[in-house]
């Protein structure tokens, strides 16, 4: 761990920079110092060393810095008792651990965190002060958060609001199942109980927000509320075809539909497409339009990003074997010499394929003429 200091002050620890790095990779700690530079009136000097891995880190009211680790099992503090930019005294608080990457102190109490776990100690200064043999009694303050370790490193702190705030990773680039059975990954909403979950961030809504779900909520942004207490014209989104099933229609990005009239039973909406239907009067839906509406313009880049998210390479028929696809073979470039079909002799581009259903009588306007 390294001090930065000007020439005419010395700067205790934190309150502008601090650098953290691994003096161990390096033989000499003097030569790695060489090869920095610093702006003009900085020096920089190493504050503690023989660390492992040393990651978030924080300062108690006594001037003590609690440094956690992403590698190791064990959290210390480290104190410069003559600041003279040294920490001569290094001391355990906790051994054991999986992973104690955060540290946070407030109130006089330290909170750190393991994978899955958040652990504090109260009073921890009258501990440190003290100089005792045993560690500290340290008690779970959360034990239920994900346990994945790819990305699931807990770097935590206290927001100005009092809260504890705590990133969930998430253990996978492109998730799939059985990856993501726990979905507080990427959680995005607190509840004034203190839940977490997902919702769809519509556009216009702002960080701290406040939304609400209910009959009587305010026509706002963000907003979820029976169809039949919208007024029409309305643009929503996540709206429910069912009652009380969860929102199906207008979720991906950019989509929207409007509320165009309704009745007793049902309310019509108008889909992009053009098309129009009735969904029961008591459906719920999410007031605005679903934010990020140029995701339709992005741009791949190359195809290792389209096998990222699943998309296996499309090969064309005609380039095929006649026992592969009905369009493959023949001498040199053909077009396949028929009308085009799929892999299973399907005809496509206008044939229909759609079969009869129960809905379909709730569709007034279809999206072709």
């Amino acid at each position: 761990m390294l001090n930065l200091n000007t020439y005419n002050q010395k700067i205790k620890y934190l309150p502008i920079i601090s650098f953290i790095y691994i003096i161990s990779f390096y033989s000499h700690a003097s030569s790695f110092l060489d090869n920095l530079n610093v702006p003009n009136g900085f020096e920089i000097t190493i504050f503690a060393d023989e660390l492992n891995t040393p990651r978030q880190i924080t300062e108690t009211e006594s001037g003590y810095v609690i440094v956690g680790s992403k590698k190791g099992d064990k959290i210390f503090a480290l104190y410069d008792a003559n600041l003279d930019g040294y920490a001569e005294k290094k001391i355990l608080i906790a051994n054991g651990l999986q992973n104690p990457t955060g540290v946070s102190f407030y109130k006089g109490d330290l909170y750190f965190a393991e994978i899955d776990t958040i652990w504090v100690i109260k009073n921890i200064d009258d501990w440190l002060n003290k100089d005792s043999e045993t560690l500290p009694t340290k008690t779970v303050f959360m034990n239920d958060l994900p346990s994945e370790t790819w990305h699931g490193f807990k770097y935590i702190d206290f927001g100005p609001d009092g809260n504890l705030y705590i990133p969930v990773g998430v253990p996978c680039n492109i998730c799939l199942e059985p990856q993501t059975k726990d979905n507080r990954f990427a959680a995005i909403h607190k509840y004034e109980d203190g839940e977490l979950s997902y919702v769809l961030a519509p556009q216009k809504l702002k960080v701290q927000s406040t939304v609400i779900s209910g009959e009587k909520a305010d026509i706002k942004v963000g907003n979820c509320l029976p169809l039949k207490n919208i007024p029409t014209g309305t643009l929503v989104h996540n709206v429910e075809l069912k009652p009380l099933k969860g929102g199906q229609m207008a979720r991906s990005a950019g989509a929207s539909v409007q509320l165009v009239s309704k009745d007793k039973e049902h309310a019509m909406l108008k889909l992009v497409s053009g098309e129009q239907r009735l969904v029961p009067i008591n459906c719920r839906a999410t007031i605005g339009v679903v934010s990020n509406p140029d995701h339709q313009n992005c741009n791949s880049g190359k195809a290792g990003r389209s096998r990222w998210l699943g998309k296996r390479p499309h090969v064309r028929g005609v380039v095929m074997n006649p026992v592969d696809h009905p369009h493959g073979g023949g001498e040199g470039r053909t077009s396949g010499g028929r009308h085009p079909v799929t892999p299973w002799g399907v005809p496509t581009k206008g044939y229909r394929t759609r079969k009869p259903k129960a809905s379909d009588k709730l569709i007034v306007k279809r999206r072709y003429k």
